[in-house]
């Protein structure tokens, strides 16, 4: 084999802008964002790439290719980070939840009801387990305080930007989430409110909580609740008790609820959508 056949392919400006930045997040997990990403170096990253995936980068290859200079490669790693991506883990607590959604009794009001408060006991548990599991969340958190901190921080309107613009993506994807939970157990929302609020209520439950179960774990210890068939002791977290509260202020059940047809549609909402007309921004 010649030399000119040992040459690795050539990247792509978008593939190894993709490689760096992920290079740059999972650093970051690892090692903390400290008071910014000035820890993120050209060396360093190019050497961690060529340590995990084998590919040479060098200054030539990226510097004004790629970025202009180094100081924009590490603010761009705080807006990835910002952003966020959770859907792998809105999938794993989705998966861990249809065992429950496919035993529920949905033929009466009182089954109904029954049903909400077991989705809220076990989706309570499943989402702080999620949250005190997830590789995202702390730097997340890091890079929040930074934006959120009086501290002098270059680029401070992008880095918000970002925030707001992850926010606003996580924000959708609970409210599908939600819309299709709700559907499905023929709840609707209370008059004055709109999906988007209990989402908001309920995200900022869960931040909360994680922050606290991240230096208090102990505290947060499980609760025993008479809410089991004949009224047996059942296993709650405190989120869950919380999140419970939450759904009953935002919710009740529809009277008008059909089951659904074979189309995965109630015959009320066919040709309609299952959202109605108060699942919108607020």
């Amino acid at each position: 084999m010649t030399k000119k056949d040992k040459r690795q392919p050539r990247q792509t400006r978008e593939e190894l802008r993709s490689l760096l930045l992920e290079t740059g997040r999972t650093m970051l997990r690892e090692e903390g964002l400290g008071t910014g990403a000035e820890s993120l170096t050209f060396k360093r990253v190019f050497q961690r790439v060529e340590e995990d995936k084998g590919i040479r980068v060098t200054n030539a290859s990226v510097i004004r290719r790629v970025w202009e200079n180094q100081a924009e490669f590490q603010v761009d790693v705080l807006m990835a980070i910002a952003q966020g991506d959770y859907q792998e883990d809105i999938d794993t607590a989705l998966d861990e939840m249809r065992p429950l959604f496919a035993a529920m009794d949905r033929s009466t009001p009182e089954s109904r009801q029954r049903a909400m408060r077991e989705m809220c006991r076990v989706g309570g548990r499943v989402n702080a387990h999620a949250h005190h599991q997830s590789n995202n969340l702390p730097s997340w958190i890091s890079v929040w305080a930074l934006a959120a901190s009086s501290k002098p921080i270059n680029y401070r309107s992008r880095i918000e930007e970002a925030l707001l613009s992850g926010y606003e993506a996580f924000t959708k994807r609970l409210t599908d989430m939600y819309a299709i939970m709700t559907a499905f157990l023929g709840f609707r929302l209370r008059e004055q409110f709109t999906l988007r609020h209990f989402v908001v209520a309920a995200d900022s439950l869960a931040q909360g909580y994680s922050l606290r179960d991240r230096i208090d774990h102990v505290s947060l210890e499980h609760i025993s609740r008479s809410t089991g068939p004949g009224a047996e002791p059942e296993d709650w977290t405190l989120f869950a008790v919380a999140f419970e509260a939450l759904v009953h202020q935002f919710f009740e059940i529809d009277p008008e609820w059909e089951p659904e047809d074979h189309g995965g549609r109630s015959h009320r909402d066919a040709g309609t959508g299952t959202n109605g007309e108060r699942d919108g921004g607020g």
